[in-house]
């Protein structure tokens, strides 16, 4: 029976040892198009993230008395905990294959002191008829929506990344890491900045498997975000509400999306619900004895997490620290201690963070707080520009109307707020139930108020629909309680039923629509189409960077100008994201000549320019201040780079390559510049 109990960390120690074997043994680049192997990785993370998180709960005494929230922070704690492991080795010059194979070996065997106890927990709860039993036709029509919902996320995750943010730098940030073994300063590039607990756990699925492990990570955090939903809809208010609010969230079709991406707002929802959902342990045990200081510190941990994930964590960290003090006001000293042990812990586990930017950046929260701290490579007015640009979608700066109705408009019309999809209209339609609901949501009043505090804060922060994710657990929460108050409120159920079903249904089908046209990813699931062919079909620069791969060494050095996406590119490049000076246009700004910022380039090294010839990356200028030129003289040094100085090599509508001439400069020649122009400082992107 031990056997049998060890069994899943041991298969998936075993699975790591296989990978790290074969990647050994020089079938890396066989292994990183095999969406097979990134599923035996990810299955292999999932295995050892949950047996640490669940050792971790049992060892320091943590009751969680919802079984599906038990699974959720036993797999929130263990994804945290092998993120800090990753960070030490790229903090500690050791963020190659090799080392990471070991640590997610001696990991995966870790996770087996954990795994007796979840075996346990899955046959006392997780197989009673109790908690699997459905009382009705609902609560199995709410259980195949999810089902369903969750296997069409399921066929997005499991092909290439191809969507623009993975490209831009969630992928190619680890992959840079990988490349120079440590974190890097990357000259103009704030996103090397940002937190990046998720980034460095892409970086072992990089090393060991591949890229589509990245997207099949984010899958598995929507699933465990959708057991956080569903325990917390159970605990506190009915079995029937926890299955509407899990159908509810997982068929959210901004949900379902992401879910298939290799980005992180989904990671950021999770811990900030599990965090979130520590705090309602903590704030019932009121009636239950006496409170438990440990719950406090848990919450803690999943906040710190939430912020060592995205800056924007850091939001929902006072909204819990209000929460907490609330609940203890008449007693000050009580409630000071409970803050500040909430808010250290997640202090704590966010500080390696602040540290790594400190020494790299100079500033502990780079790219912002510039007039305090400084930064290197960047200025004050970049750090503008990248708030202005994060802030123009949606309707900022328009009159009242438009606030009041910004649920209405980023549900019907996502594409003001920077996305192709909404959260969908149940959320529209079910919530203003809650108001007449009455005491039935008096348990949720907490909730609630964390949810308004979040919506204000996205509100009048930065209106991007994808920045919404967080805030749906409330919410998908609110909406199973108000539908299941609703149907108890009907006395013809038997007519009711089948309508909120059809409505959940509904919700779901515009997500698979919603796939079906804009994600056709299909084909290549099903091997119809090769990873080629769905690549070059979906991201518009593939073919140029397959050439580059097959033709150009890693002698060479690419600067990219108007293409911001650079992952599937393997020599060494430099590719500036477009927030902070832009290379390309600040050299032919300064230059007198084209000669002379050809000769600069081939001073810094680098020997081809890849060039974006879309008409519309124009508009940028007039979006984007450090992409202009400064006047024509400037525009048209650029284009005499290209057409005097370089030589085509190679084009693939949309993207040209041209190759530097090879006269190189005399030695420290600056002579050619309005202003003398310095080799960046730190660390250039170096190739694979």
């Amino acid at each position: 029976m031990r056997l049998i109990e060890r069994c899943p960390p041991l298969v998936a120690a075993l699975i790591w040892t296989l990978l790290l074997v074969a990647k050994m043994a020089g079938a890396g680049a066989l292994l990183e198009k095999s969406r097979l192997v990134s599923l035996l990785a990810a299955s292999a993370l999932a295995v050892t993230a949950l047996g640490l998180g669940s050792h971790v709960r049992y060892k320091v005494g943590l009751q969680i008395p919802s079984a599906p929230l038990r699974w959720a922070a036993a797999g929130g704690l263990g994804l945290g905990l092998m993120s800090i492991l990753c960070f030490a080795l790229a903090a500690t010059g050791l963020f190659r294959p090799l080392p990471l194979g070991l640590v997610a070996i001696v990991a995966g065997l870790w996770s087996a002191l954990g795994w007796p106890e979840l075996v346990r927990d899955w046959r006392a709860r997780w197989l009673s008829r109790s908690t699997w039993r459905f009382r009705g036709g609902l609560e199995t029509a709410a259980f195949v929506i999810w089902s369903v919902s969750a296997f069409m996320a399921l066929g997005l995750a499991s092909v290439p990344p191809s969507d623009s943010d993975s490209l831009r730098y969630h992928l190619p940030l680890p992959d840079l890491y990988l490349r120079s073994a440590s974190f890097l300063h990357l000259p103009g590039n704030q996103f090397g900045a940002f937190p990046q607990n998720l980034e460095v756990l892409y970086g072992l699925g990089l090393a060991l498997a591949g890229p589509v492990f990245a997207n099949l990570l984010q899958w598995g955090c929507a699933v465990l975000c959708g057991l956080a939903v569903l325990g917390l809809a159970r605990l506190l208010v009915s079995p029937l509400a926890g299955w509407l609010a899990l159908a509810t969230f997982q068929a959210t079709p901004l949900v379902g999306v992401l879910a298939g991406t290799a980005t992180v707002d989904l990671s950021l929802a999770l811990f900030e619900t599990l965090a979130l959902a520590v705090v309602v342990l903590w704030a019932r045990q009121d009636d239950e004895g006496p409170r438990n200081g440990r719950l406090l510190a848990l919450a803690g941990v999943f906040a710190g997490l939430a912020c060592g994930t995205k800056y924007a964590g850091l939001f929902a960290l006072p909204l819990l620290v209000a929460w907490v003090v609330a609940r203890s006001w008449r007693r000050p000293a009580i409630a000071a201690r409970n803050a500040l042990l909430l808010a250290g812990v997640a202090l704590l586990v966010f500080s390696p963070w602040l540290v790594k930017n400190w020494r790299l950046e100079g500033n502990p929260v780079f790219p912002f707080c510039y007039s305090t701290f400084g930064g290197r490579d960047w200025q004050a007015e970049d750090t503008a520009r990248y708030v202005q640009e994060v802030r123009r979608y949606g309707f900022l700066g328009g009159n009242w109307k438009d606030y009041l109705l910004a649920g209405y408009y980023v549900s019907l019309y996502p594409k003001a707020y920077g996305g192709r999809v909404g959260i969908g209209l149940v959320y529209l339609l079910c919530l203003p139930l809650l108001l007449v609901a009455g005491r039935r949501i008096r348990p949720l009043a907490p909730l609630l108020l964390y949810a308004l505090g979040s919506y204000l804060v996205w509100l009048f922060a930065a209106q991007v629909v994808r920045f919404l994710v967080p805030l749906l657990p409330v919410l998908a929460v609110a909406v199973g309680a108000a539908l299941d108050w609703a149907l108890q409120q009907v006395q013809a159920r038997t007519v009711a039923a089948p309508l909120v079903a059809g409505l959940l249904a509904l919700h779901a089908l515009w997500l698979g629509a919603e796939q079906l046209t804009n994600f056709t990813h299909w084909g290549c699931l099903v091997s119809a189409e090769t990873t080629d062919a769905y690549l070059e079909r979906r991201v518009d620069y593939y073919a140029a960077a397959e050439w580059a791969n097959a033709n150009l060494s890693r002698d060479t050095k690419t600067l990219f100008f108007g293409e911001t996406r650079p992952y599937y590119f393997k020599p060494p490049y430099r590719a500036d994201p477009g927030f902070g000076q832009v290379l390309a246009v600040k050299l032919a700004n300064e230059s007198l000549s084209a000669a002379a910022m050809s000769a600069e380039l081939r001073r810094r090294g680098f020997t081809h320019v890849l060039y974006d010839t879309r008409g519309w990356r124009e508009q940028w200028a007039t979006l984007l201040p450090y992409f202009r030129w400064r006047d024509d003289a400037s525009r048209q040094r650029f284009a005499d780079l290209l057409t005097k100085h370089s030589r085509l090599v190679h084009e693939a509508e949309p993207i040209k390559i041209y190759e530097l001439g090879t006269a190189r400069p005399p030695a420290g020649a600056n002579s050619g510049f309005r202003t003398a122009v310095e080799a960046p400082s730190g660390a250039m992107a170096v190739g694979r």
